[in-house]
């Protein structure tokens, strides 16, 4: 599926009218693997049953003495929140941050000790008594960059070592979860880099371009605000730095605003009355792939992941985050439309004009006649 490469805003669907900023912090967000969680639920039955019931009132989960994924998940969102390493195992240093007793915590492991993760590689360093891993610079004062103090420019295909495992560990430590921190600027870590500018400007007020390259401006916001889990399941988008709630219609497809989408449903008519028939491959697309798939359904991606297949050469022409025409639900691609020399594209050539409906992606750098804008 191509994109539209104009310029436009983003728009949030119907389906986000009642979201607001305060619930980007949510306690649905999700910041264990399953294999994660799997790991946290053996070790908090073998250790915390008998406190089960007063873990998942501290962390806010349902209160039925039950240690399952919710509670784990709990747990880890509640361990972030208080600096420490967000892995779902309520161990000594949970219990320390929650005035608890360490009578049922597993053994401590000496202080030279270095634990190896589930996945081989060492786990962050350790609190001196406890067999828990204390993040890296989610306390005050710590330090997250291991090291690594500089502003330089972080990108595709210009940056590799510390400058770029310091930002991979302030992504994994924000909830914009890239993996591990192995110093390579990879499309994943593209994705949780735009994932951070987008939640930071949606949560903060602020103006960053959504563009997957970290510069001076990028390294201030990560280097403060250390307490912010963002979720990255939110169905809103942003307009100017806030949150906006653009009314979606329903059309044969997908989703256009209304006063689109009325017009599109008129074309489709017209089309049926001339023997022509309209589908649609695209319509309203979020800014994350989470977000599209829950307004859409589906597994839909959202526009920052199809712009980071398109820079790292594994998927179509894509927009930059927040300037496509789809995220502010004016355009529609066209499945039976590949080329300028079809009947039923010089039927909506003539035809679809008179409903306000352009082929504007004709006039782009790589020639989409697919893409159709409802433009006033």
């Amino acid at each position: 599926m191509l994109e539209n490469a104009s310029t436009s805003v983003s728009s949030a669907p119907q389906a986000a009218a009642k979201s607001s900023s305060s619930n980007l912090l949510a306690d649905t967000v999700n910041l264990l693997t399953a294999a994660q969680v799997e790991a946290a639920k053996t070790f908090n039955r073998k250790n915390n049953q008998s406190i089960a019931r007063e873990i998942q009132a501290l962390v806010g989960v349902e209160v039925d003495g039950s240690i399952g994924p919710k509670t784990c998940q709990g747990i880890a969102r509640w361990q972030r929140s208080k600096g420490l390493v967000a892995d779902g195992k309520f161990g000594p240093a949970s219990k320390a941050a929650a005035g608890m007793g360490a009578s049922q915590a597993a053994p401590a492991q000496p202080a030279s000790a270095a634990p190896v993760a589930e996945s081989g590689v060492s786990a962050p360093a350790q609190n001196a008594a406890s067999s828990e891993p204390v993040a890296q610079g989610a306390a005050p004062g710590a330090d997250l960059d291991g090291g690594y103090h500089g502003t330089a420019t972080v990108q595709k295909g210009t940056a590799k070592g510390e400058s770029v495992k310091a930002l991979q560990r302030y992504l994994n430590h924000y909830g914009c979860s890239v993996g591990e921190a192995d110093g390579s600027f990879g499309k994943q870590t593209m994705i949780g880099l735009m994932y951070y500018q987008y939640m930071r400007n949606f949560t903060s007020g602020g103006k960053i371009r959504v563009d997957g390259v970290c510069d001076a401006e990028v390294w201030s916001a990560l280097r403060s605000n250390r307490a912010a889990v963002y979720s990255l399941d939110s169905a809103v988008s942003f307009q100017g730095g806030k949150a906006v709630d653009v009314p979606m219609e329903s059309i044969p497809g997908g989703f256009m605003v209304s006063q689109a989408a009325s017009k599109f449903k008129q074309l489709i008519e017209k089309a049926k009355t001339d023997g022509q028939t309209i589908s649609v491959s695209s319509s309203y697309r979020a800014m994350t792939k989470a977000a599209t798939s829950k307004f859409l359904g589906g597994s839909a991606s959202g526009q920052i992941e199809l712009y980071a297949s398109y820079k790292f050469g594994t998927g179509n022409l894509a927009a930059s985050p927040g300037t496509s025409n789809h995220q502010s639900g004016l355009s529609v691609d066209l499945n039976n439309c590949g080329s300028g020399n079809t009947a039923f594209y010089r039927w909506m050539d003539t035809n679809a004009p008179k409903y306000n409906i352009v082929n504007d992606g004709k006039n782009f750098s790589q020639v989409e006649h697919w893409h159709w804008t409802y433009k006033p």
